[in-house]
């Protein structure tokens, strides 16, 4: 039972000792229209884009996303008017897909497991904007990723844990030693 017991202690202590290695972090990725602004009209009707957290530091397999915000400026076209213009915002999944409020500056879409799944699997992102009524122009999209990083740079010095784990091993072959004198 006792063999049990420190094998189970031993297990935590790693496993406590991969957690404590990851810091929280958030990585950003704007994605800004070609030419600063793309036209949805009658002739476009989607824009889909892909925004990229490689470029931001994020390491696929090595970091985790826990939970993502998109944020989307469109502007209204010259000729377009609040109560006839709509605009359709997907995503992976269908949990963040969501209308377009035209009578706010920006707006923000929650995230989608299939959303994360893409980010934490790839490091990308991909977006479709789907005009349904009216013109109006897409500006440009932020992607905040929320979540732990676990690149060796992150911790370049000894952990805690390591040091437990390493104290708590010799503090074993002490015990070890010392019963093996007594019998």
């Amino acid at each position: 039972m006792k063999k049990v017991l420190m094998a189970a202690i031993m297990i935590g202590i790693l496993a406590v000792g991969g957690v404590a290695s990851a810091i929280p972090y958030t990585w950003t990725d704007t994605w800004v229209a070609p030419g600063g602004s793309y036209n949805l009209d009658g002739s476009n009707t989607i824009y889909t884009y892909t925004h990229n957290i490689l470029d931001n530091g994020f390491n696929v397999g090595q970091d985790f996303a826990l939970n993502y915000s998109l944020t989307i400026d469109l502007e209204l076209g010259g000729s377009s008017k609040l109560r006839n213009t709509f605009a359709f915002v997907n995503q992976p999944g269908s949990i963040g897909d969501g209308f377009y409020n035209f009578s706010l500056a920006d707006q923000a879409f929650g995230a989608s497991l299939l959303g994360l799944i893409q980010i934490n699997t790839a490091g990308i992102l991909t977006v479709s904007i789907q005009r349904l009524a009216g013109d109006f122009y897409f500006d440009f999209s932020n992607l905040d990723v929320n979540g732990l990083e676990n690149s060796p740079t992150s911790n370049p010095v000894p952990e805690p844990t390591t040091m437990l784990l390493l104290g708590s091993g010799f503090i074993g072959l002490a015990f070890y030693g010392r019963r093996r004198m007594k019998g």
